[in-house]
C-alpha cells in the first residue's frame, strides 16, 4: 500500500495538507459511521479506516516519513524490472512497516521504558559513585598507614 495513494496525496504534500486528507477520509471511513451498514460494508471501510490511520500515523512524522520515502524508493528500484512490481514493493514495505505499530528503529519510547532507563542510570551512577568513594578511603588510609610507619 503506497501510503500517499492511501491519501490521494502527491509525494511533495505538506504536513497540513496530510492532516486535511486524513480528516476527511477519517470522517468517510470511521467505522461509527458504518455501524448501521451491512457487514461487508462495514469490513470494507474498517480496513480502508485503518489504512488511512496508519498511511497519516506514517506521513505526519518526519523521521517515519523519511524512512518511508527512503524504502519505498529502494523497493522501487530493487524490483523495476520484475514482474508485478508494484505488488512487491508495497507487500515487501509492509512487512517492514509493522513495526512502526509498536516501535520502530528510532526506539521510541513509553512511558515506563524512558523510567526504567533513568532508573538503570541512577543506580549506575550510585554504584560508581560508591566505588570512587570507596577507592579514595582506601588511598587516604594507606598514606596514613604510610605516615604512621
Amino acid at each position: 500500500m503506497d501510503h500517499y495513494k492511501a491519501l490521494g496525496l502527491d509525494r511533495s504534500a505538506s504536513k497540513e495538507e496530510i492532516k486535511q486528507a486524513f480528516r476527511k477520509l477519517a470522517m468517510q471511513y470511521h467505522p461509527d459511521k458504518h455501524a448501521n451498514s451491512g457487514e461487508s460494508v462495514r469490513d470494507s471501510n474498517t480496513r480502508r479506516f485503518k489504512q488511512v490511520s496508519e498511511a497519516y500515523e506514517v506521513l505526519v512524522d518526519d523521521r517515519k516519513r523519511a524512512d518511508y520515502n527512503l524504502r519505498f524508493h529502494e523497493n522501487n528500484n530493487n524490483h523495476a524490472n520484475k514482474t508485478n512490481s508494484n505488488r512487491t514493493n508495497t507487500t515487501s514495505y509492509r512487512a517492514s512497516n509493522n513495526s512502526y505499530r509498536t516501535t520502530s528503529k528510532y526506539s521510541y519510547r513509553t512511558g515506563q521504558q524512558l523510567q526504567l532507563q533513568l532508573q538503570l542510570q541512577l543506580q549506575l551512577q550510585l554504584q560508581l559513585q560508591f566505588q570512587f568513594q570507596f577507592q579514595f578511603q582506601l588511598q587516604v588510609q594507606f598514606q596514613l598507614w604510610i605516615w604512621e610507619e
